[in-house]
């Protein structure tokens, strides 16, 4: 009786309360939606004004990507050789070669393509430190021309051709032309380049008159080094282009909007859409004319409301604004677009508020048609809440589920109209959200025993038989002092994240990050017989992953993270370790400091994944290995053999191997005293190839026989001795 009190309680409940909630909503939108109208006039013409502007911004970017990504292509051709201007202007002055004609055939079918797939690029040139240059012209009547230039060999004269669709040039002409590449605006030599390409960073000119046609443009140009020749590509576009943009539809953003492009100089580089400007002539006149300087009253009231609005602080842009202008109001945005390395173009948009506000009239409408069908349906739809009201208790039970089950992919969204309903579905996804965030400080196996017992950690450990690795990155103190915070906790998340899912995925369990190192182990929290074998093929996988990560890096200039690995097997204790009210699940024991001393020596040795004995004992022959000293560590006071691992055992190069166990017979023999003889394999070894640990072998192999040892002398190496 009382389980069905309570159910037909919350029924009511959850009807009356539903009811109420759902009718004060509806009458309070309806009370204020005169004086919403208003704010939301106000608000969404700001949003639609910026919002246009955002794609007028990027139409813009889509309208200047041709050149800017056409410059960075050539000159990626040109560093790898393919634009050598040598065979264009190879005819001397008056004479034109076959060999000449195939030269300039090769460079249009390059450049072709890109020209008739694009029509807002004009022309792209070519122009070295030895005064050639090469031109490929679009005519304004169609098809292409040719203009090939020699300063220091031909003097004041050029050659050009009528270009067909093919590329072929054809009807050589020469004219007296007073044209030097080297003195146009887009020309600028490469300076300094960081990362050892040769290419010089893209330039964009001001806006300046082009030499063969006299229209104003910009152009885009970036230049190269190879072979001790700096060549400049340069990829010109029309203002007037420019101007297409602006008047056409991509640039709209409703129907009587209007869109202008500038420079910081507040001098037109794109016009607006204005009958006028269907005279080319009328068009070429007002470009690079003054804003305020331009017969149009609108854009005049734009630059007068403009200039009353707040400065915007360095690195800002103004703000949307409103303003006055024919009896209406308009508004404004600007958006500012830099081209390197000290021009930008501003593009602007101006709305009249009458074709947002017809948007805004249709929004209401929806609003209160929404409100009205809102009400019908909640009054339906409360009585049957009570046959619904155990969903959202099945959606906690199966959240609970994933909670003790550690899965955090995102579930169903759990809606209730009961308070204590929807406030226990709050509680329990900020629990989902705690565990996970736990989960990411300490091992998720851990966290996951922890919450299927259903217990609190308590201190305590336990004896395993486990391998334990360590991880550190060369050099890492002059890696972290080239980069700025940031940029070094991105680049350190990336590589964290790689190795951690590799080290995860060979059934490792990551135990701390200390600074740049990893420390992981093997045989815990569950037990795992093939221990070894997983470490080390975890420490294999991650070298592998490292280096198609460092090749990634390299080519996005970012610094490669050369790491080192140790790895040490045996009996540790494991468990949770501190206070009562700060634990940490880690391992403690003499192989932890072996694994963290073994990878330290590498660095004495050349080498970047290091094993005890123990450790490549109980993999057996899975690994191809290099036995490569008997040490005694920090700590230490036997000697344990210390390996260099090699690779899978069917995969390790042969060559690698076979030099392996060259070096192993040569510290037999030095082991054995036979130091002349160990020199001598050592040197063969060393003919061959450059090897750290052989090297220093051979060092301790010479200091030796020229002295005598001693009778108490054993062949080890004791790296922490003075």
């Amino acid at each position: 009786m009382g389980k069905s009190s309570r159910a037909v309680s919350l029924r009511w409940s959850l009807l009356r309360s539903f009811l109420l909630l759902v009718l004060l909503t509806s009458l309070t939108m309806l009370a204020v939606m005169q004086y919403r109208a208003w704010q939301s006039e106000q608000t969404l013409s700001l949003e639609l004004t910026q919002r246009g502007l955002d794609l007028s911004g990027r139409a813009l970017e889509r309208f200047l990507e041709p050149a800017r990504t056409g410059a960075s292509l050539t000159a990626e051709w040109g560093r790898l050789g393919l634009l050598d201007l040598a065979p264009v202007v190879a005819a001397p002055a008056g004479e034109v070669g076959d060999h000449q004609h195939d030269a300039i055939t090769r460079l249009n079918r390059l450049f072709l393509p890109i020209l008739k797939a694009r029509p807002s690029i004009d022309a792209v040139s070519l122009g070295n430190d030895r005064g050639e240059g090469w031109l490929l012209l679009r005519r304004a009547e169609g098809g292409f021309v040719n203009r090939i230039v020699a300063r220091d060999a031909w003097g004041p004269r050029a050659l050009w051709f009528d270009t067909n669709w093919d590329g072929y040039p054809a009807n050589p002409r020469w004219v007296d032309l007073d044209y030097d590449p080297r003195t146009r605006p887009w020309y600028v030599e490469p300076g300094k380049d960081d990362t050892g390409s040769g290419i010089g960073a893209l330039n964009w000119t001001h806006p300046y008159n082009f030499t063969t046609t006299r229209e104003l443009g910009i152009t885009s140009s970036r230049a190269w080094r190879q072979d001790g020749t700096s060549t400049v590509v340069a990829w010109d576009v029309l203002l007037s282009s420019l101007s297409e943009f602006t008047q056409g539809e991509e640039s709209k953003v409703s129907d009587r909007s209007l869109t202008v492009v500038y420079d910081d100089r507040l001098q037109a580089i794109g016009l607006p859409e204005d009958a006028r400007y269907r005279d080319p002539e009328r068009m070429r006149a007002d470009l690079l004319k003054p804003l305020a300087e331009l017969d149009h009253p609108l854009l005049h009231a734009a630059l007068r409301a403009a200039s009353r609005q707040t400065p915007p602080k360095a690195g800002e842009v103004l703000p949307a604004f409103s303003f006055e202008a024919g009896g209406e109001t308009w508004w404004a945005a600007t958006q500012r677009h830099p081209l390197p390395p000290d021009g930008a173009l501003r593009v602007a948009v101006l709305v009249p508020s009458n074709d947002l506000v017809g948007e805004i009239a249709k929004l209401r409408v929806v609003l209160l048609g929404t409100t009205l069908v809102a009400v019908a349906a909640a009054l339906l739809l409360a009585l049957f809440l009570t046959r619904a009201y155990s969903r959202p208790l099945e959606a906690l039970a199966a959240q609970s589920r994933r909670i003790r089950e550690l899965d955090f992919s995102l579930g169903e969204s759990i809606e209730a109209n009961v308070r204590e309903v929807r406030d226990l579905a709050e509680a329990q996804a900020q629990s989902l959200a705690a565990v996970e965030s736990f989960s990411r400080y300490v091992p998720v196996e851990v966290v996951r025993e922890l919450v299927a017992e259903g217990d609190v950690a308590r201190i305590g450990g336990q004896s395993r038989e486990m391998t334990l690795l360590f991880s550190d990155i060369a050099d890492f103190t002059r890696i972290s002092e080239g980069l700025d915070p940031q940029a070094l906790a991105d680049h350190m998340a990336d590589y964290f994240d790689a190795l951690i899912h590799t080290i995860q995925a060979n059934d490792g369990t990551v135990d701390k990050l200390v600074g740049d190192a990893i420390v992981a182990f093997w045989g815990a929290p569950h037990p795992d017989d093939g221990h070894a074998e997983h470490a080390v093929a975890a420490a294999l996988a991650c070298r592998e992953r490292l280096v198609e990560l460092n090749a990634t890096w390299r080519e996005a200039d970012r610094p490669p993270l050369v790491t080192r690995f140790g790895l040490a097997s045996g009996t540790v204790i494991v468990g949770n370790f501190g206070a009562p009210d700060r634990l940490a699940y880690t391992v403690l024991g003499d192989k932890v400091n072996l694994a963290s001393r073994l990878e330290g020596l590498n660095k004495v040795y050349g080498s970047d994944v290091l094993a005890a004995e123990a450790t490549v004992t109980a993999c057996g022959d899975t690994f191809a290995w290099r036995r490569l000293d008997r040490v005694v560590v920090k700590g230490h006071q036997n000697p344990t053999w210390i390996y260099e691992l090699l690779g899978a055992r069917d995969a390790a190069p042969g060559a690698r191997v076979t030099r392996a166990r060259a070096y192993e017979a040569a510290w037999d023999r030095y082991a054995d005293r036979q130091f002349g003889a160990a020199l001598e394999g050592l040197d063969a070894l060393l003919a061959e190839g450059a090897d750290t640990a052989a090297q220093r072998l051979r060092a301790r192999c010479a200091a030796l026989a020229a002295r005598d040892p001693g009778e108490g002398w054993e062949a080890v190496y004791r790296p922490d001795s003075k």
